[in-house]
């Protein structure tokens, strides 16, 4: 059974993540480690803006239908959100083009190879939270959705990756780290991004977060191969301390908001942020902040 609720809360970690990871990003290393909490509002970037559209089509529909999603993307296209050169290039393609048109237009971005980039990872754990009690149908749900902007095969399976964990740690109440891993290395598709996840969990829960970024990526290449694994580490360590993932994430460097988003949106389904943080996070529109949140809070559970 779909579990809005789920998706709803992994939603709120995943943009709260994503607004602070957002306004720190350049920061000082000693700041960071300092946690000082900026004063707010924390603008939000285009990781939330998606992640809104994909949660939407859940909560109307229950399934992820490609054409209407990628032309939900288009509709809530915000150049000011910080969308990636390919990302822009592709929103506004589809914006202006027939319906359907996502499938050529997102198979021919980087001369005809698709996107192997992390923005089908960074919006995907609200999915996996809603998929959580059905491993099989999150993974084809989770590929449905990637495929509308990253058509690489490793674009793909990070979407794949995150949403398993998420589904994971919504799903599974006796937490464990290596049966964590175990689940999502089995639906992840073969490629580098799982050989990083692999690595991913060979690493000790001990290791300082900066060495475990030398050897898995911190997002600076803003691909899935250089994201995921770091990220699904980090939020193997303490899927119960919101505050203490989102700064062992954000520490690292690289794409922040992006780490962040991904981190936050995995541990969320299980573990909220802070209020005083969703109070200084930018609101979101009137519509998540009131008709989603009372049918989720009204019908936990159901789509």
């Amino acid at each position: 059974m779909p579990d809005l609720q789920g998706a709803y809360l992994s939603l709120l970690g995943l943009s709260v993540g994503d607004s602070l990871g957002n306004v720190l990003t350049f920061e000082s290393r000693a700041r960071l480690e300092s946690r000082d909490l900026p004063s707010g509002p924390w603008s939000y970037t285009d990781d939330t803006e998606m992640a809104l559209s994909v949660y939407e089509q859940l909560s109307d529909t229950g399934e992820i239908n490609q054409d209407r999603l990628s032309t939900a993307f288009a509709i809530r296209y915000n150049p000011q959100r910080g969308y990636g050169t390919g990302a822009r290039r592709l929103m506004q393609e589809i914006g202006s083009a027939r319906p359907g048109a996502w499938r050529s237009l997102a198979r021919n971005l980087f001369y005809g190879q698709g996107s192997y980039g992390n923005g089908a990872a960074m919006r995907i754990a609200p999915l996996g939270a809603f998929f959580c009690q059905d491993y099989e149908l999150c993974r084809e749900q989770a590929r449905l959705s990637a495929e509308v902007t990253h058509y690489h095969p490793e674009g793909v399976a990070g979407a794949v990756a995150v949403a398993m964990a998420a589904a994971y740690t919504r799903n599974e109440k006796a937490w464990s780290r290596d049966h964590f891993f175990d689940t999502i290395l089995e639906y992840t598709p073969h490629g580098e991004t799982r050989s990083g996840i692999i690595k991913a969990r060979e690493i000790p829960e001990s290791i300082d977060c900066h060495e475990a970024a030398e050897v898995l990526g911190n997002g600076d290449l803003v691909t899935s191969q250089d994201t995921v694994p770091f990220c699904l580490w980090s939020a193997s360590i303490t899927p119960d301390d919101f505050q203490e993932t989102f700064w062992r994430t954000i520490v690292v460097g690289g794409d922040q908001d992006t780490n962040c988003a991904i981190t936050c949106g995995i541990v969320a389904a299980r573990t909220q942020p802070p209020a005083e943080w969703l109070e200084r996070r930018e609101p979101l529109p009137d519509e998540f902040n009131s008709v989603h949140h009372n049918r989720s809070e009204s019908n936990p559970g159901t789509s």
